[in-house]
């Protein structure tokens, strides 16, 4: 499924978001390990790419960030 049809059935459309880590320091975005929510479609290219990884319950809870809130 490309990340298009996915940010499609997201709920909230295309402004759904994920949380990912950094896998490699990203001017742009921040340095490695660095958890941050993205937009769908970016996250799903930087995870193809290797350049990230969906965070975890585990990742989130020691960024200290609650999701939906």
């Amino acid at each position: 499924m490309t990340s298009r049809r996915r940010a499609a059935r997201a709920p909230g459309g295309a402004s759904a978001r994920l949380f990912v880590v950094l896998l490699e320091d990203r001017e742009e975005l921040g340095s490695r390990g660095q958890v941050i929510g993205l937009a769908l479609e970016q996250a799903a290219d930087l995870e193809t790419s290797g350049a990230a990884r969906r965070a975890t319950s585990r990742d989130l809870a020691i960024a200290g960030i609650v999701p939906g809130h």
